[in-house]
């Protein structure tokens, strides 16, 4: 008889001794027998029970896989024979939908509509009807946009360009990606000094803005501005969200970027301007309100001396040495454009300022047109202009008239802004975005700390989060909310910001048709 010695009992054997013990055999007398000790023979038998129920497990499981298999091939068919139902009713749809009948059955709801009281029960069913007729005449194309942009060998997310000719074609022109690289060497440089504003205009969000409000401390813009010299050529702006002439500081500050050798470029209410404000070396871009009624829209300030301390502004300009250009904005939007009065009171307006400052502006702005602007041009060539500009609406602006803004039919996450290589924007405390337009601070993508760890250049290059916004926007992906709802403006989901500044040959000149005409100073 084998004694207790492992190796000699065979796998067979030892089943057979535990199946005597769970038959109910004495343990004592099979150990005696066999030579066994008792604590291998109850060795042998959890062994083997551990091992059957492990076997009943993996049967279990492959039996509920099978099964679970089995139902998801009964799903398939039933989808596959639910979808090829579907099918031969769209094209039996299809074949009614472009029929003559439809369209004259089509035609003949249209003509009841106009026909029946308008709360009958006729009415009613020739409208639902005609709400059918809509209804699938937009599922079919819905369906046709479908089957035009699909590619079955094209993954959406790193091929969309190749799948959506809706694009205008510039933004995957090689000679117009290879000058994006060309851009970034000399990008237009945001610095935002006051992120605070004395104006509440309807058709800017910035008194709405969540972002903090406040003015940016003079140790940061002096650590910017030891470093501009090496970022950018462009006159720099002193504006993103708020007005920057409310700084208290604003005068030392542009006076301070002049000597390094920086002309600005200054957007304003003109609520805040003061006499030495003449000597800075700037365009300034005024933002005027033409009337009582507008002014009170935008800020409580007195409305005469608003426009007394523009008109003084603008006087001793016109006497004195300054150099700056200055540009006078009108601005309408769409509602208005379409009252005739509204635009006479708003050209009246340019006539009485040019008149008072005077100037003759006789020969603009003719035949309730809103072109040719007024330019007058002193002997040192500095200039003013007093022109109308439309009001942005939709997209990350307010829709203040019924302006029908025309629909993309691209998704929301596709698009492109070449913004990351043309705009760099440092907001009031420090943190960095590369957009223009946005004045909540969305589209930063640096913490207020950054810009004092590296430096500002390296940052505008090789920041991971801004390469990255760069290769999602030359791939036609839109990731940031506020970068989607900002697409929704224009037709096609594309922007292209500062044409005249960034040139390219695609790029066609922003002229206007008819001259500026020029101006008479009156003796």
């Amino acid at each position: 008889m084998p004694n207790d010695k492992r190796g000699l009992w065979t796998l067979k054997m030892r089943q057979d001794i535990v199946l005597r013990l769970l038959k109910g055999e004495s343990p004592q007398k099979i150990a005696s027998e066999l030579g066994l000790g008792m604590s291998t023979l109850y060795e042998w038998r959890d062994r083997l029970l551990e091992a059957d129920l492990g076997t009943l497990e993996r049967e279990s499981r492959n039996k509920a896989l099978h099964s679970a298999e089995r139902e998801l091939e009964k799903t398939r068919q039933t989808i596959e024979r639910l979808a090829m139902e579907l099918s031969l009713k769209e094209e039996a749809l299809d074949k009614i939908h472009n029929s003559d009948g439809w369209k004259l059955l089509t035609t003949y709801y249209r003509i009841r509509d106009k026909v029946f009281a308008a709360n009958s029960m006729l009415r009613l069913l020739t409208r639902r009807c005609l709400s059918v007729a809509r209804l699938r005449k937009f599922v079919q194309e819905e369906n046709s946009f479908a089957a035009k942009t699909a590619s079955p060998n094209a993954k959406r997310e790193t091929d969309c360009l190749k799948i959506t000719p809706q694009f205008s074609g510039l933004m995957i022109d090689p000679d117009y990606r290879e000058a994006l690289k060309s851009y970034m060497q000399n990008p237009t440089l945001m610095i935002e000094l006051s992120s605070r504003c004395n104006f509440h205009c309807p058709y800017c969000v910035s008194s709405s803005s969540m972002r903090q409000k406040g003015f940016m401390d003079r140790k940061l813009f002096e650590h910017i501005l030891s470093q501009t010299s090496e970022i950018t050529q462009q006159p720099l702006r002193f504006h993103v969200d708020g007005e920057p002439m409310l700084h208290p500081e604003f005068l030392d500050m542009a006076l301070q970027a002049n000597n390094a050798g920086h002309k600005l470029a200054i957007a304003s209410n003109g609520s805040c301007l003061k006499q030495p404000y003449l000597g800075v070396n700037m365009d300034l871009t005024i933002n005027i309100s033409s009337s009582k009624i507008e002014h009170k829209k935008r800020t409580s300030i007195d409305y005469q001396l608003y426009l007394e301390r523009i008109k003084e502004y603008l006087w001793n300009w016109k006497e004195g040495q300054s150099t700056q250009q200055i540009f006078l904005k009108v601005y309408f939007n769409e509602n208005e454009r379409k009252i005739t009065s509204t635009m006479q009171e708003k050209r009246n307006f340019a006539h009485s300022l040019a008149g008072e400052l005077g100037f003759d502006s006789s020969l603009c702005w003719c035949q309730n047109e809103n072109n040719p602007p007024f330019v007058h041009t002193k002997n040192n060539g500095a200039s003013l202009m007093i022109s109308f500009q439309k009001v942005a609406e939709g997209g990350l602006y307010p829709v203040q008239s019924d302006l029908q803004l025309q629909n993309c039919s691209l998704p929301s996450d596709w698009g492109f802004c070449d913004s990351p290589w043309k705009v760099l924007s440092i907001l009031a405390d420090g943190s960095i975005g590369f957009c223009c337009v946005d004045i909540t601070g969305k589209t930063a993508f640096t913490s207020p700390d950054d810009i004092w760890k590296k430096g500002l250049k390296d940052l505008w290059l090789h920041h991971s989060r801004l390469m990255k916004a760069r290769e999602d926007f030359l791939a036609g992906k839109v990731q940031l909310p506020v970068c989607q709802k900002c697409l929704a403006l224009p037709p096609r989901r594309e922007h292209y910001l500062f044409c005249e500044i960034f040139s390219f040959p695609l790029h066609k000149e922003q002229t206007m048709n008819n001259k500026a005409c020029s101006s008479k100073v009156r003796k």
